[in-house]
């Protein structure tokens, strides 16, 4: 008898430096306790998302460390929090926009003009990457900041892994646009944090998102960008995928006073470790199908 296979999806959004080594602690415990996530169809990993979604699809990633801060060259003490306002008002204007593409061609303007470390800086914080090949289920993001178009990165794309991770991860005024053919690619996040509507057409998905998605009466940029990601949520379900979703719990939130500390490198070893327990509680209401 023939049995059906059932195709699995795993969406990571972006969370920056805190945010990773809550992804990175999350996931090494759902696979130490049977959650094959290394198996499935498609990882879509986005900024931080895109890092872990990496080293999951290469079986790269250290299930029993906490990640420690990166070297002392990456500073982010020079980034203020009106430059994060001013991003996400953008990025809601882009969220409403008819033509997302003209706003985020603003937003990559902005990149550009970013006093931000190298790009030769830039790059050495994934080293860890260095000569790996692009595996089979892994995509990642992108939008070009000359243009503000989008991208879907994957094998088949004339970028090498390393550089296709770094272009997801440049978060604009943190980190440079990452140079290639001619381009220059920022953070796959300034079209939406987590692209889950990417993940269409498998009847399994994890979604995981590195900050919560709670919804005020406020309609605050924060606010618009969440709809967005719970529409692209709703818009899997109605294409029949049966969908799992994980954000941060309350410890996370506590820890980087609600989403704003996730650039704290001080807070990495502690976020890696709520992660690893959050796990414990969200493994128990995982589809079974995932340990098959």
């Amino acid at each position: 008898m023939n049995i059906k296979k059932v195709t699995k999806g795993i969406v990571l959004g972006g969370g920056g430096q805190v945010g990773r080594a809550w992804l990175a602690g999350l996931v090494s415990q759902l696979i130490e306790t049977g959650v094959k996530l290394q198996d499935s169809d498609v990882i879509i990993g986005t900024s931080a998302g895109s890092q872990i979604g990496a080293q999951i699809a290469l079986g790269t990633l250290d299930l029993k460390n906490a990640p420690t801060p990166p070297e002392k060259y990456v500073d982010f003490s020079t980034v203020t929090s009106d430059a994060f306002t001013n991003l996400y008002t953008m990025l809601a204007d882009a969220a409403l926009a008819p033509n997302p593409v003209k706003v985020l061609k603003e937003v990559g303007k902005c990149a550009l003009n970013a006093d931000t470390m190298s790009e030769d800086q830039a790059m050495h914080r994934l080293s860890y990457l260095n000569g790996y090949n692009w595996p089979e289920n892994f995509k990642t993001t992108a939008v070009s900041a000359l243009t503000g178009k989008f991208h879907l990165l994957d094998k088949d794309s004339d970028i090498t892994l390393k550089l296709a991770v770094a272009s997801s991860s440049a978060l604009p005024g943190v980190f440079p646009p990452v140079s290639i053919n001619g381009d220059r690619y920022m953070d796959g996040g300034v079209r939406s944090m987590i692209n889950a509507d990417l993940a269409i057409g498998n009847e399994l998905v994890l979604v995981v998102s590195c900050f919560s998605l709670e919804v005020s009466s406020a309609h605050t940029a924060q606010d618009i960008l969440n709809n967005k990601i719970l529409e692209e949520i709703q818009t899997l379900k109605e294409n029949g995928s049966t969908v799992k979703l994980i954000s941060p719990n309350s410890e996370f939130k506590k820890l980087t006073k609600n989403g704003t500390e996730m650039l704290n490198l001080s807070l990495m070893p502690d976020a890696w470790h709520i992660g690893r327990n959050q796990a414990l509680d969200e493994g128990k209401d995982i589809d079974v199908r995932w340990m098959m």
